[in-house]
C-alpha cells in the first residue's frame, strides 16, 4: 500500500490533506526530492536529503525536521510499503510568510511502489521537445512545472519530457538532465545552469572512471544536430537515451553505444550509493 508521512503518522493516500490556507496550494511555494530503492535500501539518501535541504534554503526556507529523523522516518516508511519504493519528501512553505522567509514550513512525505521500468523506453529512445524557457531558480528543485507541462501538452504530448532553451542555450529536462555525446566526449550544463542531479553526479563519476572525457560548458540546440548520442538522467529514469529533439534526429536516432554503456555502468554500480 502506498503511504504518505504527515504529522507524525503513517497513512494511506488518500487519507491525507494539506489545508487549502497552506502556500504550497495559495501561491506554488513548495520545494521536494525524489529518492528511490534498489533492493529496499535507499539510492544516495544522504546526497538527496541535503540537496532538499538546498532547494528549503534557497526558497527561503528551513527543513522542518532535522536530517537524521528524516533518515529515519523515510526508512521506515520504505519498511512498511516492501518491495522497491520512490520516496517525494515535500516541504512546503506554510501558511505565514515574513519579510525576508517563510518561518513555518510543514513537510510530508510520499512512498510509492516504484513500477518496473519500461524497456521500450531503453531500447527504442525518447524524444523531447524543446522550449525556449529557462527553469526558476536552478540551484532549487521547486514544485514548479506548469510552463513544461502545460508547453508539452499545448504540443499534443507525444514528446517524452520537455528540454529548456532559453535563448537557443541548452540547460536540463522538465525531471532530468541532459547530455550530449560527441565519439567519447561527453557534454552537459554548467553546474550553475542545471539542478545539481544526484544521478547526474555518479554517472559523471563512472564516465571519468570509464576514461571519458566530460566536459560541462554551456552549449547551444543547433549543436545537437552534430551530435552522435543523447540521454538523460534522473532518479527513476536512470540513463534514458534521446533519439529526437523537436524535429532533430539524434545521430542514428537510436539508441548509442555510450548511453547503454553508461546505463550498464550506473546498474552496475548501484550498491555503491545505496544507504
Amino acid at each position: 500500500m502506498n503511504l504518505c508521512y504527515r504529522n507524525g503518522v503513517y497513512l494511506p493516500l488518500d487519507e491525507v490533506s494539506i489545508p487549502v490556507t497552506d502556500l504550497l496550494v495559495q501561491r506554488g511555494i513548495g520545494v521536494f526530492d525524489s529518492i528511490r530503492t534498489y533492493g529496499g535500501r535507499p539510492f544516495a539518501l544522504r546526497e538527496h536529503l541535503r540537496r532538499l535541504e538546498t532547494s528549503a534554503r534557497e526558497a527561503a526556507m528551513e527543513l522542518p525536521l532535522p536530517q537524521e529523523e528524516l533518515e529515519a522516518i523515510i526508512r521506515e516508511g520504505v519498511r512498511r510499503v516492501g518491495g522497491e519504493v520512490t520516496v517525494r519528501p515535500y516541504v512546503t512553505g506554510g501558511r505565514s510568510i515574513e519579510p525576508s522567509r517563510f518561518p513555518k514550513p510543514e513537510i510530508f512525505i510520499l512512498f510509492e511502489a516504484t513500477p518496473p521500468l519500461p524497456a521500450e523506453r531503453y531500447e527504442k529512445g525518447v524524444s523531447l521537445l524543446p522550449i525556449p524557457f529557462s527553469r526558476a531558480f536552478p540551484a532549487m528543485k521547486s514544485i514548479d512545472y506548469m510552463v513544461p507541462y502545460v508547453s508539452r501538452l499545448r504540443a499534443g504530448g507525444g514528446d517524452f519530457e520537455c528540454l529548456y532553451c532559453p535563448d537557443g542555450t541548452v540547460t536540463e529536462s522538465t525531471a532530468g538532465n541532459f547530455f550530449l555525446v560527441f565519439g567519447e566526449a561527453i557534454v552537459t550544463a554548467p553546474d550553475e545552469a542545471a539542478l545539481e542531479g544526484v544521478t547526474r553526479a555518479v554517472v559523471i563519476e563512472l564516465a571519468r572512471e570509464a576514461g571519458l572525457d566530460v566536459q560541462k560548458r554551456l552549449f547551444r540546440l543547433e549543436e545537437i544536430e552534430g551530435a552522435d548520442e543523447a540521454f538523460i538522467t534522473g532518479t527513476v529514469k536512470e540513463v534514458t537515451p534521446v533519439v529526437r529533439v523537436g524535429t532533430v534526429t539524434v545521430g542514428s536516432g537510436r539508441p548509442g553505444p555510450v548511453t547503454a554503456r553508461l546505463h550498464g555502468l550506473l546498474r552496475d554500480n548501484i550498491s555503491r550509493w545505496l544507504e
